[in-house]
């Protein structure tokens, strides 16, 4: 029975298998029998003695010069309350078992597994390191939480995660097999090693721990009660936790974390905290990552909430251990990341909200830039620090301009203590880290794969680094700024580096700065003959991504100024997209959704490049036009014959996902309406070649989109893509009637339903309207047995037929006249008779 009235359970919230002997034999009382260097050790004075002798009994005063322990205190009203889940006493105790608490009680008082050695003689200040280091290399052997039965010694490692436990007595020598006895690293042999029983000996340490920790105030003991708790959570895993008493044991878990991360009143040693720490931290760091625990996710995100009423709350201390001299400040980066990757699963989205809301404070983000200082150099840097600063500051706008801008409104230079400037010293350092890797010689094959560990986790930094520029440049301001400070050259010196993962997120910001307004003044002859070299390269290689956002890249680059354009056509971006549209085509041939979807950005960047250089050549309005030459009139005609079937079966496929495919067909139409525009593109580049598989020309594909586009339910997704698909399909049929071969083009669209049925929108462009009108108008010109059906929308021509613009209203009286007359006069005739009715 505990102190407290709560019947004594282990942490699985259950009865142990192995009780504890009722008179356990006192630990110092015991022989050691191993030859463990620790036991011959000579100590200092004052410090933790090997278990020769016994520690003074708690009731020995403690020294003048040791700060005074603080009376035993129970504890908090809410830590009773999360420990609810033991059973509650439903009746007073009679006196037979207050009697026999009181006995248990000072049992645990004589011989607890925590008795603390702080009672020894204090030693000088100047022996206080060694002190502490002797804490944690002797009291494993002299504090361990193993039953009586056989003194244990734990082999620990201060600096890894090895810690075994070999228990030993010399009475039981031989008592079991070879099979269950350990040999040490020396030859000894330590008898009596039972797992079961020492994985039930580790339990029930944890289970006192738990019990005791609010009841004591000795750091010395904390210290060992964390160690404990933090190898039965490493060992056992919860797995032996009773599921309806896990949450309760992992808040227990949660609460002890967040006290031993309070600074304490009493004076230890400055190594004191970090060892305590990197215990506490180990045990939520394996919290976060146990899948039997990822279901109570979010207590772990109700520990970082901020309480407002605290002195101390879990998200202010756990910066304490951030700083970059701690070695635990490792721990707290994987803790936060393991949060971060559990909370991306959809069912999370309030939680992933609110964790990011409790971690927007300044203490959090000054500690986080701390590590990206001049002074750290980059290959130290841990990568999980730019993705916890990508997780805070995402979709928050406000505090993305105060980390570039500062408190300075200003926005035409970006200042010194901006993040970006801190980005780029780390992206500079680390280029010149990266190039000298590639040229540097090692003496041996150890040195050799050292420096490519290092390159490795130099990699990861340049391409966290990319990604979360790529989040900051969320407005033109802050692209503009980035770009002044010489981003696009510093990306494409970055991106020579042999790494994929480094290529591809430096080209997703290359894609992301590219509409820059700044970008006009940036001297391009040196970066963009490399860009479109390592595009080249991507797409020999099939990183399709890579093609997708160096495609956009160039399509946005060369629409700026003529010289950029000029130079691209000079460094072979023609056939450079000839070969990524025949790489990405036909769609068919992708089998899952996503690749197709892919293809069609990646065509789509590929002929909004194209259109930026056939507008080099296409007339202006005041009929000047720069003169094609025979090289570039080579290369457009080799274009689009090469493309051409390639293009006619996108605009005709069948449908897998409206959106991506509906921008294609737009930009399909528009390419193919500034081609006609273009000078010397005889009529056989749109007549004359057919597809191989429904065996139709460039304009029964057009009738074939238009329908298809006719017949999609709108939606705000698809609205707008959807009305620019029809009018460049309109646009382009009228220019292939006007400039090439009417007859061709009408008798194509025999088959296509009455256009007219588009003219029943109010807000329609006067272009738009004059384009359909011209189109139905030269069809029934053409193929006169359509009238009789298209005759019932010969009211909705009527409208237009007094149309303020003279064009629409010629037009449509023309259309009008190939009506049969019968069908006017009967609709004129039908109007009056209902307007007598009404009178």
């Amino acid at each position: 029975m505990h102190p407290t009235g709560h019947s004594m359970l282990g942490p699985t919230g259950g009865p142990y298998h192995h009780p504890l002997p009722p008179n356990p034999v006192p630990y110092h009382d015991q022989v050691p029998t191993t030859s463990h260097p620790s036991w011959h050790t000579a100590s200092y004075s004052g410090l933790p003695t090997p278990p020769y002798h016994p520690y003074p009994p708690p009731q020995v005063q403690p020294p003048p010069n040791y700060p005074p322990m603080p009376p035993q205190q129970h504890p908090p009203q809410h830590h009773l309350q999360m420990t609810s889940h033991q059973p509650q006493m439903t009746q007073l105790l009679t006196q037979q078992q207050l009697q026999q608490q009181q006995h248990i009680q000072q049992n645990q008082q004589q011989s607890s597994a925590y008795s603390s050695p702080s009672h020894a003689p204090s030693t000088p200040i100047q022996n206080q390191k060694a002190r502490t280091e002797q804490w944690v290399q002797s009291w494993p052997y002299a504090q361990s939480p193993a039953p009586s039965v056989a003194p244990s010694v734990m082999s620990y490692h201060q600096n890894d995660d090895r810690m075994s436990m070999l228990s030993v007595n010399t009475s039981m020598t031989n008592q079991f097999p070879d099979s269950q006895r350990c040999f040490s690293s020396n030859g000894s042999t330590c008898e009596n090693v039972n797992p079961e029983m020492a994985q039930t000996n580790w339990a029930q340490g944890a289970e006192q721990a738990i019990i005791e920790w609010f009841n004591t105030k000795d750091p010395q003991r904390k210290f060992n009660m964390a160690m404990t708790i933090r190898e039965w959570v490493k060992r056992d895993k919860l797995v032996q936790v009773d599921p309806a008493q896990l949450p309760g044991c992992i808040q227990r878990l949660l609460l002890i974390i967040h006290d031993g991360m309070k600074p304490q009143q009493i004076q230890t040693p400055p190594s004191y905290y970090p060892q305590l720490w990197c215990y506490l931290l180990d045990i939520l760091n394996r919290l976060t990552s146990y899948r039997i625990t990822i279901p109570n996710i979010h207590q772990i995100v109700q520990l970082f909430e901020p309480k407002g009423n605290q002195q101390y709350e879990f998200r202010d201390l756990i910066c304490n251990a951030m700083q970059p001299t701690l070695v635990c400040a490792k721990q707290v980066f994987d803790i936060l990341e393991n949060i971060i990757k559990c909370l991306n699963n959809p069912k999370y989205d309030k939680l992933r909200s609110d964790f990011a809301r409790s971690m927007k404070f300044e203490k959090m983000i000054g500690a986080l830039l701390g590590h990206l200082g001049q002074q750290i150099p980059p290959s130290q840097i841990n990568p999980t620090i730019l993705v916890v600063l990508r997780f805070i500051i995402s979709k928050d706008a406000v505090l993305k301009n105060c980390l570039i801008w500062g408190p300075d409104r200003q926005r035409d230079q970006v200042p010194p203590q901006s993040i970006l400037m801190l980005l780029k010293g780390i992206l500079m350092r680390s280029e010149h880290m990266l190039r000298n890797s590639q040229i540097a010689n090692f003496p041996d094959q150890e040195s050799m794969n050292r420096n490519f560990q290092e390159m490795s986790m130099l990699a990861q930094v340049v391409t966290r680094s990319f990604d979360l520029l790529n989040l900051l440049m969320h407005e033109s301001n802050a692209i503009d700024g980035f770009v002044k400070l010489d981003g696009i050259q510093l990306i494409y010196t970055i991106i020579n580096y042999p790494n994929s993962n480094v290529v591809r997120s430096g080209f997703k910001l290359l894609l992301q700065v590219s509409d820059s307004r700044s970008l006009c003044l940036t001297n391009l002859k040196e970066p963009l003959p490399f860009i479109m070299q390592r595009l080249r390269d991507s797409l020999m290689n099939g990183e399709d991504d890579i093609v997708y956002s160096g495609t956009g890249f160039l399509s946005n680059v060369v629409a700026h100024k003529l010289p950029v354009k000029e130079l691209a056509i000079a460094k072979g971006a023609i056939p450079l997209l000839c070969d990524v549209i025949m790489r990405s085509t036909p769609l068919s041939d992708f089998a899952e959704a996503s690749k197709k979807k892919l293809a069609c950005g990646i065509v789509c960047n590929s002929l909004r490049a194209m259109n930026n250089f056939l507008m080099i050549w296409i007339p202006m309005q005041n009929g000047q036009r720069m003169p094609i030459g025979e090289y570039e009139q080579q290369q457009v005609r080799r274009f689009i014959e090469e493309v051409l079937k390639r293009l006619m079966t996108c605009l005709s496929m069948d449908s897998f996902d409206v959106v991506p495919l509906m921008e294609l067909r737009s930009t399909i139409l528009r390419f193919f309406f500034l081609v006609s525009r273009t000078p010397s593109m005889p009529a056989d580049v749109f007549f004359g070649v057919t597809d191989d598989f429904k065996r139709k020309n460039l304009v029964g594909h057009i009738a074939i989109a238009l329908s298809w586009a006719d017949g999609q339910k709108t939606n705000e997704k698809i609205k707008d893509t959807r009305q620019q698909l029809i009018e460049r399909a309109f646009s382009l049929l009228v220019r292939l009637i006007e400039q090439y071969d009417e007859v061709q083009v009408a008798h194509s669209l025999y088959t296509i339903s009455c256009p007219l049925n588009m003219l029943n929108n109010e807000q329609m462009k006067p272009q738009f309207i004059l384009n359909v009108l011209r189109v139905c108008d030269k069809i029934l010109e053409h193929s006169p047995m359509l009238a009789n059906g298209w005759s019932i929308y010969s009211s909705t021509v009527e409208m237009f037929k007094n149309h303020s613009n003279s064009d629409i209203a010629r037009t449509a009286s023309s259309l009008l006249a190939r009506f049969p007359i019968g069908d006017s006069a009967m609709d004129e005739g039908i109007l009056h008779t209902s307007e007598f009715t009404e009178l």
